[in-house]
């Protein structure tokens, strides 16, 4: 499960690996990201070129496909080391064991908070500064700005985030700041980061939209007990790309496009 595994055991360097490259000055040249959403956003500056090492997980923009993989969430150090970057990105809240790791290795880490909209934002205007791309930066805030939620009191929203077991998005969360802005009400607000939760607790909540991330529509309506939802008996369970949806990128509007349209009446 991509956005709740667990850090894995952290890879033993070996001795006959090459010493870092040294920082140089002026924009990086030599990028490495560790996390996807900021891959993405690196691209969206247009410093996609300079990116020279990602994760088992990248798969977008489609030039990623092409690039090196340096792990998934347990770097490869041998191969970052090999790759001589003059800047790894990567998260504090995903992988805080690992950029103490590289920082004792002697590699430059821009460490960014990135799993909410104003992480999102944090790093968009870090990521551009380290690129030599302000311009292009202040352009994409000005996108992220003119996101506003609709007035009114929200549709009842239920997003499925994994299914065995069944998984949810709770309050605070990227995904339910995507929900708001959709113009929509998580009805598990009140739940904190992604909890697991029971058909019979869902049941009571009723919402009027169900979104899917990992199970398809017919497999769903099909679950014992769903056929008494008020979403699947008017028809309104979707299927959503996941990636556009619980990653903080600059593919923000065509998410809430997206999910905007499957929340109107």
């Amino acid at each position: 499960m991509r956005i709740l595994s667990a850090l894995l055991a952290l890879a033993l360097l070996c001795s006959c690996a090459p010493a870092p490259r040294a920082t140089t000055p002026g924009p990086a040249q030599r990028i490495i990201s560790l996390v996807p959403s900021l891959t993405e956003v690196l691209f969206s500056l247009g410093a996609g070129p300079r990116v020279i090492g990602v994760t088992a997980n990248d798969h977008y923009p489609p030039e990623v496909e092409g690039l090196p993989r340096v792990g998934d969430m347990a770097p490869d150090y041998e191969r970052i080391l090999a790759l001589q970057p003059d800047l790894v990105v990567a998260d504090p809240g995903m992988q805080p064991r690992e950029i103490t790791r590289l920082r004792e290795l002697g590699l430059p880490v821009l460490s960014l908070p990135s799993q909410s909209l104003s992480g999102l934002r944090k790093a968009l205007a870090e990521l551009s500064k380290a690129t030599g791309t302000e311009a292009r930066g202040q352009e994409l805030q000005g996108q992220l700005a003119r996101l506003k939620p609709p007035p009114g009191p929200g549709v009842r929203v239920f997003v499925e985030i994994w299914d065995k077991p069944l998984m949810t998005t709770g309050g605070g969360t990227f995904v339910d700041e995507l929900i708001t802005l959709a113009g929509g009400r998580n009805v598990y607000a009140d739940r904190q980061q992604y909890p697991s939760i029971s058909v019979e607790d869902l049941l009571l909540r009723q919402p009027e939209v169900i979104v899917l991330t990992v199970s398809q529509v017919e497999e769903a309506r099909s679950r014992p007990g769903w056929d008494r939802l008020a979403a699947v008996r008017s028809g309104r369970i979707y299927r959503m790309e996941p990636d556009l949806l619980v990653r903080p990128t600059l593919r923000l509007p065509q998410a809430v496009e997206q999910l905007g349209g499957f929340l109107s009446p």
